[in-house]
């Protein structure tokens, strides 16, 4: 079957292995020039392994073992992070070409982030656990110092201004707040971000701000970023949220902090464990709203991953550069490559 652009006689096979994702979209993209073949995502290795045989265009999770001898061209995950896939010689593969969902799921993420910060700022933990039980405890009507805060006018200090970054910073700026940033690149700046700290002035940037958003990615450059002398750099009574990577946080470096009062609380949506153990001290931390690594699903973040992945088959099927490659592998000529495989 020829190409309609290139005239060039190929089949191209695209295996999709992510479970909730409606192929029908991406199978009409592929009409004319590509068979499609879904799976699911946690399919039986020996079955995974079979249908990889003969894709050259993946969408998913596979063991990178099980790349190896296959056609594959192009793995797009159906995730940001690819910790997974680091440290086995990809970039040595032929022709190959890894790309991420950046992006995808920046706005679920930085929304989930506001609202932490709103939880905690109007004390709703506490209300719901009140509710349950039926019973109100007003803490003004009870005597007790204010413990309400806002977020209009407070600091809030973006670590790692990438698509997430950006996102949370932009909310951030919306709320009043006054929005700082730390990021290896401090040239970058925005419109949102009144000012931008580089790596080498994190602990000033910390030390000013009343709520710290950790958006950076994994990686063994990021590992327990978030440690006692980071923690120790914040603003006394600050509140920290972590929408990365567990590995970034030194979790008991960060239960020291919040049990000594040093931090007044947080929102941790991702662990060293997961899931979650039950015997986890994080469990009983007071004022540390906990979610299960879902801050990036939405009820459209199918459709961005959708309309992702449907561009990068038409840019692949056309011989032009791939939207999110997280490394460029291969210059070989994609048509020609295909059409030999």
């Amino acid at each position: 079957m020829a190409d309609a652009q290139t005239g060039l006689a190929y089949k191209c096979n695209v295996l999709i292995a992510v479970d909730g994702l409606d192929c029908r979209a991406i199978v009409q993209a592929a009409q004319g020039w590509a068979s499609v073949t879904q799976i699911r995502q946690e399919e039986p290795e020996p079955r995974y392994r079979q249908c990889l045989q003969d894709a050259h265009f993946v969408i998913g999770w596979p063991e990178v073992p099980w790349l190896k001898d296959t056609p594959v061209r192009v793995l797009q995950t159906g995730s940001a992070g690819f910790d997974d896939y680091l440290g086995f010689d990809l970039h040595h593969r032929p022709d190959f070409t890894f790309c991420n969902v950046q992006g995808v799921h920046s706005i679920g993420i930085a929304e989930h982030v506001m609202a932490m910060m709103l939880a905690l700022c109007r004390q709703i933990p506490r209300h719901v656990v009140d509710q349950n039980a039926k019973r109100f405890a007003n803490p003004i009507w009870d005597g007790q110092d204010n413990p309400y805060g806002e977020l209009t006018g407070a600091t809030a200090c973006v670590v790692g201004l990438g698509l997430v970054g950006i996102e949370v910073a932009k909310r951030c700026a919306g709320m009043q707040m006054k929005v700082t940033a730390v990021t290896r690149s401090p040239k970058d700046t925005t419109d949102f971000v009144q000012k931008v700290y580089g790596m080498q002035d994190m602990d000033q940037a910390l030390g000013q701000a009343d709520h710290v958003i950790v958006c950076v990615s994994g990686g063994p450059d990021t590992s327990n970023l978030v440690d006692a002398q980071f923690l120790n750099a914040m603003k006394q009574g600050s509140f920290i949220y972590n929408v990365s990577r567990g590995s970034v946080v030194n979790e008991s470096d960060l239960i020291a902090a919040i049990n000594s009062r040093h931090l007044a609380g947080g929102g941790l949506d991702v662990f060293a464990e997961e899931p979650l153990g039950s015997n986890s001290p994080l469990w009983d931390l007071d004022h540390v709203i906990l979610t299960p690594h879902m801050a990036g699903f939405a009820s459209r973040y199918m459709n961005r991953m959708e309309a992702l992945f449907i561009n990068n088959l038409r840019q692949f099927r056309d011989g032009k550069p791939l939207t999110n490659v997280v490394n460029q592998l291969s210059t070989t000529d994609i048509h020609q490559m295909v059409s030999t495989s």
